[in-house]
């Protein structure tokens, strides 16, 4: 019931419902639940009905043609729902509970930062404050279409539209910055790719908006690359370009060399990250660990800038020259096994030696003593003559059995020979057969010619070595974003948005902490009140 009107409710889940509000004027009404007899079965609460658009939007005066293309198609795809039957006893539903109660903390957030900051919302010109209505209008059907999907039970929201991209990708596109979080918190991986292998922050770089504030793209990366976003993620290889591409070479493309180099530096870095150091106090600052310069009002914004990506560019060729030291050494363990084919077992033996000529055994003495009586009774003439001649019979006996054994084969396989050769040769084929055969005339194979033989190394190394242009290439995009001030200036504003991301992060979580800590606080009780009360012992001793 909103005040006297009474809407149909939508079950979304275990004391969640989903409805759609009547037109009221500005103000509050009485809000609550009934059983379609107008009488409250719930608790009554206050609905606050505000100002909204009493216009139109047109896109065509906001958006250009792209952006205005991706806007229709989130449109489209936030507009498929679906509304059958949720089955509340199947499993996972407590997960999900938790994660709609999530979303709906998130936006209810949203709105309450809107509302106490109001001065967001003044002095904006007339294309500003249109798109910012715009924008509000797509986070209510962004919020109600997450809610739907994550009570669905087949794929939720990791879906593609009919050209190939989700949700994530449009929205990298257009800037909306806002949308990451909630997406990401609804259950889409942040390295979620399209039909062509692409990831938001290569939708992000390739065709980012660069809006009135000149911050929505710089913004859109900051947000993906601190979420945890994938910097050296390849696409898919086409014709044009058979490795791949990188959000950073997509940047470079479109003439962000700050963003270029900001993504290339994030690559080498984590890369380096996740391979096992053997000196991690040494290891390289990957991007969100860095700080920028702090401001001192003597140096000009462009010495901190220059200050920043000089830091950036020794940070990057450390990072990149560890890289490499680590392939060599990878490429010198690999040629060492292949030298050693029973590397495994030879260090297996080696070490039962090593422990067994540490630790002798207690009879080694014995059979030292019965090998030197054998010695001693072989170097006498005569019976070492007896055993030189048993010796030689038994090593004849055994060429004759063996020659034996191969000309009764050899026999057997003339024959069979002879046999296929009048049949099929002579008589079937009306032919010479194998008369006037000569071993001598076939042509032996070159060895030169002959192909070797593949290794799996050998894929190992191609790929290694595709591996290391990319990263000198992302070195260079680094040191082109150093010597340009324009790059230089949107790289420092990068690392700034970055930083204040993760200060923010760690203040939520402090925040957090400290709530979880009020609330056990709360729950504890006092035991020896409660033991000291009379009215409980007699309850409690009846």
């Amino acid at each position: 019931m909103f005040g006297e009107v009474e809407v149909p409710a939508e079950v979304i889940a275990d004391g969640i419902l989903s409805c759609y509000a009547p037109p009221h004027n500005v103000g509050q009404v009485p809000f609550y639940v009934t059983c379609s007899n107008r009488v409250a079965c719930s608790e009554v609460r206050e609905f606050d009905y505000r100002a909204g658009v009493t216009k139109d939007i047109s896109v065509f005066d906001i958006y250009g043609l792209p952006s205005r293309e991706m806007l229709l198609r989130l449109k489209t795809l936030l507009s498929l729902k679906s509304f059958s039957p949720c089955n509340h006893h199947c499993q996972g539903v407590v997960e999900k509970r938790e994660l709609i109660a999530k979303i709906i903390s998130m936006k209810e957030e949203e709105e309450c930062h809107q509302f106490v900051d109001p001065s967001s919302d003044q002095d904006l010109s007339e294309y500003e404050e249109k798109e910012r209505l715009l924008q509000r209008l797509m986070k209510e059907k962004l919020y109600s279409w997450l809610l739907h999907k994550i009570m669905e039970d087949g794929k939720g929201p990791n879906i593609l539209d009919e050209k190939g991209q989700g949700v994530l990708h449009l929205a990298a596109a257009l800037g909306y910055d806002w949308a990451i979080n909630p997406t990401v918190s609804a259950g889409v991986s942040i390295n979620f790719r399209d039909v062509n292998g692409w990831t938001a922050l290569h939708w992000a770089a390739f065709c980012g908006r660069q809006g009135p504030p000149n911050l929505l793209l710089e913004r859109t990366v900051a947000i993906l690359v601190s979420v945890g976003a994938a910097p050296g993620a390849l696409t898919d290889p086409s014709p044009e370009f058979p490795l791949g591409r990188t959000p950073a070479d997509l940047a470079s493309a479109n003439g962000h060399k700050g963003i270029s180099g900001f993504l290339a530096e994030s690559s080498l870095t984590s890369y380096l990250s996740s391979l096992t150091m053997d000196d991690q106090k040494e290891a390289v600052q990957t991007v969100s660990d860095r700080i920028a310069t702090s401001v001192n009002y003597s140096d000009a914004q462009d010495i901190l800038s220059l200050k920043d990506s000089i830091t950036a560019v020794c940070n990057a060729t450390q990072a990149a020259d560890r890289i490499h030291q680590m392939f060599r050494m990878q490429s010198f363990q690999w040629k060492q096994l292949r030298e050693s084919s029973d590397g495994v077992s030879g260090e297996h033996v080696i070490s039962l030696l090593t422990t067994k000529t540490r630790r002798p055994f207690q009879n080694d003495g014995v059979a030292h003593l019965a090998a030197t009586q054998i010695q001693k009774k072989f170097r006498g003439w005569k019976k070492r003559k007896e055993f030189l001649l048993i010796r030689q019979r038994i090593v004849k006996i055994q060429a004759h059995v063996r020659g034996h054994q191969v000309r009764k084969q050899y026999k057997t396989f003339v024959w069979s020979v002879g046999i296929l050769e009048k049949v099929i040769l002579r008589w079937r084929r009306k032919g010479s057969g194998l008369r006037g055969f000569r071993r001598d005339a076939i042509i032996k194979p070159d060895p030169q010619c002959t192909l070797p033989e593949e290794d799996e190394y050998d894929f190992l190394k191609e790929g290694r070595k595709q591996t290391e242009e990319r990263f000198q290439k992302a070195l260079t995009r680094v040191k082109s974003m150093a010597q340009n001030p324009e790059g230089r200036g949107q790289y420092r504003r990068l690392l700034t948005l970055v930083q204040g991301i993760q200060e923010n992060k760690a203040c939520n979580m402090v925040l957090n902490s400290t709530e979880e800590v009020a609330v056990a606080d709360e729950d504890f009780l006092d035991v020896d009140s409660l033991l000291d009360d009379d009215t409980f012992m007699s309850i409690a001793f009846e």
